[in-house]
């Protein structure tokens, strides 16, 4: 089993062939194994997936008060400049499209994609690099 995962020419046929699994009654334990990695991983990743998409949304909604406590806080001309900061925050939390998916009615996993309505909208790539990069500004 340990051959057919590390070596890429061997195949799990050829190694249950070469091994005598087959005649020795021992595939049920082969199919089993597969069955319950498969089990092991797809809770493992359902585990990941969902703590990488709250930890994004997480991060998103701490940039976003902060934000909002400097413009409640600020000065009239420094509120111009925060209040572009948080509608680029928005636009860029949109851009960002959160998908939940069971594979066999399994545990689900989470995927963060883009969401194609939003990005077409934007108008111009200087608009995205104000979003992305809000650094860049202060730089040139």
């Amino acid at each position: 089993m340990i051959i057919a995962m590390v070596l890429p020419a061997f195949t799990l046929t050829k190694f249950v062939n070469m091994a005598g699994f087959y005649y020795a009654g021992r595939s049920i334990i082969v199919v089993f194994l597969l069955c319950s990695q498969f089990v092991i991983m797809q809770f493992l990743q359902s585990i990941l997936s969902r703590k990488i998409a709250y930890d994004m949304v997480d991060q998103k909604y701490e940039q976003l008060t902060d934000a909002q406590k400097i413009v409640l806080t600020s000065e009239t001309t420094h509120m111009v400049s925060c209040l572009q900061r948080i509608e680029s925050l928005v636009l860029e939390s949109r851009l960002y499209a959160y998908n939940r998916r069971k594979m066999l009615g399994l545990y689900p996993s989470y995927s963060i994609g883009v969401n194609i309505p939003v990005l077409l909208s934007i108008n111009n790539l200087k608009s995205l690099q104000d979003i992305f990069l809000p650094d860049q500004k202060s730089m040139e």
